[in-house]
């Protein structure tokens, strides 16, 4: 018998055939796990370019916060008022964004992504800029919600200041 007629006589045994249909079927599985993984992969490149983009944005929110700050206080230039709406208004959409960084910081922990390379360094980054943001939205409140019991607090620590009567915060513990 010719080595081709034993080949097809042999892979023409159920045997065999059963085989192939196991071999064709895990080389199936496989592929469909590499291009998940494939596809994972670039889900994991795309989130961080995006938080990459997203900490640009934060980045450069806050340096024009400082930037204008800064201004103001060396040329003594008086700001102009903003209306009280337009204010609480962007500071209810900065407190929003960032507590929406700070529960996809959560669920990103969760599921490991802040020990990752790229996406990792950025969630961070992220957060950070986040909370420093969320620091100056508090205190812009603060100063609009101000109370008299609130200016009752600054005007005694002043008064204290004034006669000498402050507390070293090493003598607290």
């Amino acid at each position: 018998m010719c080595p081709s007629m034993t080949l097809v006589s042999t892979l023409g045994n159920p045997r065999w055939s059963a085989d192939a249909y196991l071999a064709e079927s895990f080389a199936s599985k496989v592929s469909y796990a590499v291009s998940g993984a494939i596809e994972k992969q670039i889900n994991g490149l795309i989130l961080a370019k995006d938080l990459w983009q997203l900490d640009g944005h934060l980045r450069k929110f806050l340096e024009a916060v400082y930037t204008d700050a800064e201004q103001r206080a060396t040329s003594g230039e008086k700001p102009t008022p903003a209306s009280e709406d337009n204010l609480r208004s962007a500071l209810k959409a900065l407190r929003r964004a960032c507590e929406s960084i700070g529960e996809t910081y959560k669920r990103a922990k969760a599921a490991g992504l802040t020990n990752r390379r790229l996406a990792g360094t950025a969630l961070n980054s992220v957060r950070v800029r986040s909370g420093e943001i969320l620091d100056i939205v508090e205190s812009v409140e603060l100063s609009l919600n101000h109370s008299e019991a609130v200016d009752a607090i600054f005007d005694k620590a002043l008064r204290d200041l004034e006669h000498g009567n402050i507390v070293d915060f090493a003598q607290l513990k």
